[in-house]
């Protein structure tokens, strides 16, 4: 399984910016560290996080960011929801990757023009 990264720019104060790049399943482990105010995400950085299994995720993510940091996150149920979060981020991305512009006008005015 492929986790995309993303960056993100931290604001600790009006003097202090710091770039964070991390996969993307811990985003909501940073706005709960750093506040929804001071994490603004800037993009995708084009690289993965290769997950072998849920498994070995989990206890990479419990030693980084400990037990009680992932329950006050995700919940009780952290190990279900931490699967939830990676397999509808994977999901997005191969409708994003695979897919072509299914977005029809609303004005049914095409993008080609003849003249």
């Amino acid at each position: 399984m492929q986790v995309p990264y993303i960056e993100a720019e931290l604001t600790k104060d009006q003097f202090s910016k710091f770039r964070k790049v991390f996969p993307a399943h811990e985003l909501p482990i940073h706005t709960f560290k750093y506040g929804d105010e001071a994490l603004v995400i800037k993009e995708k950085t084009g690289n993965y996080l290769t997950v072998e299994g849920i498994d070995e995720e989990i206890e990479r993510l419990i030693k980084v960011y400990g037990n009680e940091t992932l329950k006050s996150v995700f919940g009780t149920n952290f190990v279900e929801n931490i699967e939830f979060s990676i397999n509808k981020i994977i999901s997005k991305e191969n409708e994003v990757n695979g897919s072509k512009n299914k977005v029809k006008p609303k004005d049914r005015v095409s993008a080609e023009t003849r003249v």
